[in-house]
């Protein structure tokens, strides 16, 4: 068993990844190889980043935030990441600035004076006091409305036909945290910002998600068992099914 203090904790956003491709978590999660972010990522959180500031001035004053206030966070947090980021050759530092700009004005312009926010960037989280391994699963909630709408922000290359589908595991857990904190949650959405094309210019777009939180709570635990694996594994510590550390039968999931 790890110390309290060595276990890890399972984020919502990782668990796709796990269940996609268990050896990309391992070596990002328990051999800490640190790859610098991509450029979508980098997109992404400077959005993220500008709409949170946003939300947080709409919650404190009660009125639709000044655009230029969510703009100019964005930028500076674009700014702020660029250094790090992972850039190609064949990528125009300030084509994603601007871009990130726009994506950022077209959400405010299109989606945020819909809604009435309650909380935003909200911490939840939840212990596994009996894992010898897994701390407890954690994350932050992008969006909850005034009607206990829990709303995942997510910026997009194209729209997606299966959107629901491919977010309803990652949602239906937040969902589980915050209930398990005490707090009130109705449904859940995406707020999906797709990027411009040559044709079309940024579209916005609000996606209901049907939650399957008893779904989720299973995967949760099998997600437990077999990250404990990954630990013994180091450990040199036998394991259960060796054989299948790395290969998961998909059909034992949902959404995998």
């Amino acid at each position: 068993m790890l110390p309290q203090s060595d276990k890890i904790w399972i984020r919502p956003s990782s668990i796709k990844t796990f269940l996609k491709n268990p050896y990309e978590w391992y070596q990002t999660h328990i051999l800490k190889e640190y790859t610098a972010p991509k450029s979508y990522l980098t997109l992404g959180t400077a959005v993220h980043h500008g709409l949170n500031v946003g939300y947080e001035e709409f919650i404190k004053t009660g009125t639709l935030p000044n655009q230029q206030l969510v703009l100019e966070a964005t930028s500076e947090e674009f700014l702020k990441l660029s250094a790090t980021t992972q850039w190609t050759e064949e990528e125009d530092v300030n084509e994603f600035a601007n871009l990130a700009s726009r994506l950022t004005s077209a959400y405010h312009k299109e989606i945020m004076p819909t809604i009435l926010p309650k909380y935003t960037e909200q911490y939840v989280e939840v212990k596994f006091d009996n894992n010898p391994y897994i701390a407890g699963v954690r994350g932050t909630i992008d969006l909850i409305t005034q009607d206990d709408t829990l709303v995942d922000i997510k910026t997009a290359g194209m729209l997606s036909k299966s959107l629901q589908l491919k977010h309803e595991l990652q949602l239906s857990v937040y969902s589980l945290l915050a209930k398990k904190a005490g707090m009130s949650i109705a449904g859940a959405s995406i707020h999906e910002i797709v990027k411009p094309t040559s044709t079309l210019d940024t579209r916005t777009r609000i996606v209901k998600v049907d939650l399957q939180e008893e779904k989720a709570d299973e995967i949760l635990e099998l997600l437990a068992s077999r990250i404990a694996d990954f630990y013994r594994a180091v450990n040199g510590e036998p394991i259960l099914d060796p054989a299948n550390l790395f290969h998961l039968q998909n059909s034992e999931y949902m959404y995998a």
